[in-house]
C-alpha cells in the first residue's frame, strides 16, 4: 500500500524542512512548495490525501488555495497553519471547509495526530463515495435486466433496500415499492394520489420542479431533500432519478431511487462537531497559557502590595479590587481549561458544590443574556465526592444548557434551581427549570441516542444519552419529570464514597500551612522566560528569607547549576528549546539529586505534562498561583531534605 501523499505549502524553508521530516518519519510521502503559484500547479498534479498550507504566503493567502480546492470540487482535507492566529482567519478557513486549524510552533505529536485524522477522513470519504457509486451502478445494471421480465423487476424492486418510485412529468406517483411505503407510513392508494412535492418539507418543495425538469431534459438528476412521514416526523433522503423514454426518445416517466441517510447525516454532524470541539480545545488551551502568565503577575503583585503598610487604605482597596477581578478572570480560565482538558481522566475527591458553581460560571453569559434567575439550594452536610469531576461537570453543563434553551424558548420569566441533598449512602442533585417542558410522547425517548426535539443543526441527540452513561459509570442513576408549560426536573443520585460529614475544604489546609514559617532550604533557582513572573517570584522568595537566582531559559539554568547547588528549583514548563521536562531529564544526567527538588509551573493544560508530573511525582503549580500555594509547595520540598549548599 502506497504512503499517503501530503502537499505542504509554507514560505519558510526551516519550517518546510522540519514539518516534512516529521511527516516522512511518520510514513507520509511529502511534497513541499514555498508559494501559492507552485501550490496551484501541484494541485493539478494530484491526487493528494492532505494539504497543509500556511495562511500567509508571499504571493497570496492560504485562504485562496483553500477556496481553489473547494471550487474544483476536491474533497481533500485542508489544514490551515499560521503563526498569527485571529478570529477572522479562523472563521474564513472554517467557512470555506478547512478540516482543521493549528498554530505555530507546532508540536510533533499535534502535527502527526492532525494529519492522521485528516487521512482517515479522506479514506472514509473515498470509501463512502465508492460504495455509493457501486450501489448505484449495481441498481442501474439490475434495472436494465429487469426490463425484459416484469415479474423479476417487481420482485427486485419490492425487496430493494432503497425507496424506489416512478413519477410522471408533473411529479405524480405512478408506482412505489414496499420499502417506501414502510418508511413513510402510507398505504399504496394514499401515495398514488400524491405528488413528490406533497411528501417534501414545505421549504424544499420549490426545488422539486427544477429537479423534474432536469431529469426530463438531461436524462438524470440528483437531489438532497427532507421528506415528511405520515406521522409528521422527518427524514433526510438522497434522490437519484433517471428518465425513461420510448423508442422514439420521447419522455415517459422518471424513475427515482431514494436513500434514507438520516442516521448518516447525524453521524456526520457529530463528527463535524467533535472536530470543531477538538480544534476549539487546542485554541483555548493555547490562549489560556498566554493569559495565565500575565494573570500570575497581576494577581501576585496586587497581593504583595496589599501587605505594604506604607500604602493608604484607599489604595489598598483599589488593589483589592484589582486582585479580586484577577482572581475572577483566573477562575474563568481554569473552568474553561477544565472543560476542554484532553487525555486520561482520573477519579479523585472533589467538591460537588464547587463543581456546580463552576458550571454556573461557564454558563454565566447565557444565563445573564436569557435573564435567568439562578437559585442554589445546597445541603451543607454534603461531603466530598469521589469520581471523575470533569465528566460529572460535563453532565451538569449539558443539563443546565438544556434548561436554558427550554426557558428562553418559553418566553416567560426564567428560574433555574440547583438542589443538593444528603441521603442514605448517596447524594441527590436536581436541575429544575420552569421552561416549556417535554411532551409525554417525547419523555420516554429523551435518553435514546440520536433522539432530539431541537431544530436541524442545533443538536445531535447524544447529550442526554452520554450523560446517562456517565452517571451510570459512577454507579449512579438519572431520572426526569416534566410537565408541558410548567417545567422539567432532572434528578441525579450519586453514591457516597467517603464518610458522610467530611466536607471538602482546602482553604483551611492552606491557611494552617501559611500560619507557620517556611523552613529554610538554602538558595532557590527560578527558571521562567516571563520577566514579570521571575520578578514576582524573586520578591516573594526573598521576603521568605531565601537567596534567589533567576534564569531566563533551560540552558541558562544549567549554567547556574554548574556554579551552585539549590534547595528548590522552580521551572516553567513551556520555554524555547530546553523546556521544563527536558531540564528535568538534563538534571538526571548531571545533578540527579536535584530532580527531587524541582517544582514544575505552567499556564497551559498539556496531557503530556500531566502524565509526566504524575508519573515522576513532581510538585506542580498551575499558573496563576498565589503566595499561599507557593508556600505550601515549598514546605513539601523543604520538609524532607537538609539545607542545600550554596
Amino acid at each position: 500500500m502506497s504512503a499517503p501523499r501530503v502537499l505542504l505549502v509554507d514560505d519558510e524553508p526551516s519550517i518546510r524542512q522540519s514539518l516534512a521530516r516529521i511527516l516522512n518519519k511518520a510514513g507520509y510521502d511529502v511534497v513541499t512548495v514555498a508559494d501559492l503559484a507552485s501550490a496551484f500547479r501541484q494541485c493539478e498534479n494530484g491526487p493528494w490525501d492532505v494539504v497543509l498550507t500556511d495562511l500567509v504566503l508571499p504571493d497570496g493567502s492560504g485562504i485562496d488555495l483553500l477556496r481553489c480546492v473547494r471550487e474544483r470540487g476536491s474533497e481533500v482535507p485542508v489544514i490551515a497553519i499560521t503563526g498569527e492566529p485571529n478570529v477572522e482567519t479562523a472563521v474564513e478557513a472554517v467557512r470555506l471547509g478547512a478540516y482543521d486549524y493549528v498554530c505555530k510552533p507546532i508540536r510533533r505529536e499535534t502535527l502527526v495526530s492532525v494529519v492522521e485524522r485528516a487521512v482517515e477522513k479522506r479514506r472514509l470519504i473515498y470509501d463512502n463515495r465508492r460504495y455509493r457509486e457501486n450501489l448505484e451502478r449495481l441498481v442501474q445494471e439490475r434495472t436494465a435486466d429487469l426490463i425484459a421480465s416484469e415479474q423479476r423487476y417487481r420482485e427486485l424492486i419490492e425487496e430493494a433496500p432503497a425507496m424506489v418510485y416512478q413519477v410522471d412529468d408533473e411529479g405524480r406517483f405512478l408506482t412505489v415499492n414496499q420499502t417506501q411505503l414502510a418508511t413513510l407510513g402510507y398505504e399504496l392508494d394514499e401515495l398514488l394520489v400524491m405528488t413528490l412535492e406533497d411528501i417534501c418539507l414545505p421549504a424544499h418543495r420549490h426545488r422539486v420542479a427544477g429537479h423534474l425538469k432536469r431529469v426530463r431534459e438531461e436524462g438524470s438528476g440528483e437531489l438532497d431533500l427532507e421528506w415528511v412521514r405520515k406521522d409528521g416526523t422527518r427524514l433526510n433522503v438522497e434522490v437519484r432519478a433517471t428518465a425513461m423514454r420510448d423508442e422514439a426518445g420521447d419522455f415517459l416517466l422518471s424513475r427515482g431511487f431514494a436513500y434514507d441517510v438520516t442516521t448518516r447525516k447525524r453521524l456526520e454532524m457529530q463528527l463535524i462537531q467533535a472536530d470543531k470541539l477538538s480544534t476549539i480545545g487546542l485554541m483555548v488551551s493555547g490562549v489560556a497559557h498566554e493569559l495565565n502568565n500575565p494573570l500570575t503577575g497581576i494577581c501576585g503583585y496586587a497581593e504583595m502590595l496589599m501587605q505594604d503598610d506604607r500604602l493608604s487604605n484607599e489604595l489598598k482597596t483599589t488593589l483589592g479590587l484589582m486582585h479580586s477581578e484577577g482572581e475572577r478572570a483566573t477562575r474563568i480560565v481554569q473552568n474553561l481549561l477544565s472543560f476542554v482538558r484532553a487525555g486520561d481522566r482520573a477519579n479523585d475527591y472533589f467538591d460537588l458544590h464547587a463543581t456546580i458553581d463552576s458550571v454556573i460560571d461557564l454558563m454565566g453569559y447565557r444565563l445573564r443574556r436569557g435573564e435567568v434567575a439562578v437559585e442554589r439550594d445546597f445541603d451543607p452536610g454534603v461531603g466530598a465526592m469521589f469520581g471523575d469531576m470533569h465528566q460529572l461537570q460535563q453532565v451538569l453543563l449539558n443539563l443546565v444548557n438544556n434548561a436554558i434553551q427550554a426557558m428562553v424558548a418559553d418566553g416567560q420569566p426564567s428560574r433555574l434551581r440547583l438542589v443538593t441533598r444528603q441521603g442514605e449512602g448517596e447524594v441527590m442533585v436536581q436541575v429544575v427549570d420552569n421552561g416549556q417542558g417535554i411532551r409525554p410522547a417525547d419523555l420516554a425517548h429523551i435518553f435514546d441516542p440520536f433522539f432530539t426535539t431541537k431544530a436541524e443543526g442545533e443538536g445531535t441527540g447524544l447529550g442526554l444519552s452520554i450523560s446517562r452513561a456517565a452517571v451510570e459509570a459512577h454507579g449512579g442513576r438519572i431520572a426526569v419529570e416534566s410537565r408541558v408549560d410548567e417545567g422539567t426536573t432532572f434528578t441525579l443520585w450519586l453514591p457516597i464514597s467517603i464518610e458522610p460529614g467530611v466536607v471538602y475544604d482546602d482553604q483551611d489546609v492552606g491557611a494552617a500551612l501559611t500560619a507557620q514559617p517556611v523552613p529554610p532550604a538554602g538558595a532557590v533557582l527560578v527558571v521562567d522566560d516571563e520577566l514579570h513572573v521571575r520578578n514576582w517570584l524573586q520578591k516573594i522568595l526573598v521576603g521568605l528569607g531565601y537567596r534567589v537566582d533567576v534564569a531566563t531559559s533551560g540552558e541558562a539554568a544549567l549554567v547556574c547549576l554548574d556554579k551552585a547547588d539549590y534547595g528548590v528549583i522552580l521551572t516553567d514548563y513551556m520555554m524555547p528549546a530546553l523546556d521544563g521536562i527536558k531540564l528535568y531529564d538534563a538534571l538526571g544526567q548531571c545533578r540527579p539529586h536535584l530532580q527531587s527538588r524541582l517544582v514544575m509551573m505552567s499556564g497551559a493544560i498539556d496531557p503530556q505534562l500531566d502524565r509526566f508530573v504524575r508519573g515522576h511525582q513532581i510538585p506542580f503549580l498551575q499558573k496563576p498561583f498565589n503566595a499561599q500555594q507557593l508556600v505550601e509547595v515549598l514546605r513539601r520540598i523543604t520538609s524532607c531534605q537538609p539545607a542545600a549548599r550554596t
